[in-house]
């Protein structure tokens, strides 16, 4: 799974893997394994694996630093509220489909890892709640509308406002873009308002400014919502695809796990 993390892979073009990719899978693989033990061992392999990480953030470089120092996994982080954590909670929403209450607490803790700050943990909650709720949603039950409830009845109420302020239709889009947590899913959630995979995309870049981390959930959440179907063949050409396959059937099967001893 890490043939391209350890340097293996040397691709440079613009299917290369980022940062927020290579930060899913590790969150990804402690998942897999076991989530009650995530959070730890998601900050003992960010801090094993810092060296080939594609331009970390401050944050991270700063959790490193204090985790090496002896620093324990729920001290290390500074209180920071970029958006450096989402993509990790889109692999906390996928393990906990269908559960959005436990997949909120669970990504909530896995932000407070690299970043200590109530927004911070408010948007990964909120996020992996809306991918634990699209993935397994009804066919008669429309996306906004869950995605609304979730805002709605988020105990972070800053990002609660911010993300029911897409769907109110006056979205508090941040000119410039600052790559702050909450305005990472901001910008997400409105480009969302096109159906077309490019469209959305091209949207998300456009507000961003092209950030890594915004587009990295911008196509969780499309993916989420209208399936692998919609996503163009092109993914197949992303470095590291096949890992990432790898990632996906485990994930599903301890997805399926979870949902069959609860």
């Amino acid at each position: 799974v890490y043939a391209w993390l350890t340097g293996r892979r040397t691709s440079t073009g613009e299917d290369r893997l980022t940062y927020a990719a290579q930060t899913f899978a590790i969150a990804a693989d402690a998942l897999g394994a076991d989530e009650n033990s995530a959070p730890p061992a998601v900050g003992r392999e960010l801090m094993l694996r810092s060296a080939p990480l594609r331009d970390p953030g401050n944050a991270l470089k700063h959790t490193i630093a204090n985790t090496r120092r002896g620093a324990e996994w729920s001290q290390a982080a500074p209180p920071s509220y970029g958006d450096g954590a989402l993509p990790r909670a889109v692999a906390v929403g996928l393990v906990q489909a269908g559960s959005p209450e436990r997949a909120g607490l669970a990504g909530a803790l896995d932000a407070v890892t690299t970043h200590a700050h109530p927004i911070a943990a408010g948007a990964s909650a909120l996020l992996a709640g809306i991918i634990a709720t699209q993935v397994r949603r009804p066919e008669a039950m429309i996306p906004a509308e869950l995605i609304h409830r979730l805002a709605s009845s988020s105990s972070e109420r800053h990002v609660g406002h911010r993300i029911e302020s897409v769907f109110d239709g006056d979205p508090e889009v941040p000119v410039p873009f600052t790559a702050h947590a909450d305005d990472a899913l901001v910008v997400a959630l409105t480009a969302m308002t096109y159906d077309d995979f490019r469209d959305v995309l091209s949207a998300a870049a456009a507000m961003s400014g092209n950030d890594r981390v915004t587009l990295a959930i911008t196509g969780a959440l499309y993916g989420s919502v209208y399936g692998n179907a919609r996503i163009p063949d092109r993914k197949f050409d992303v470095e590291g695809f096949a890992a990432h396959q790898t990632l996906a059937t485990t994930l599903t099967n301890r997805a399926t796990v979870l949902r069959e001893t609860r």
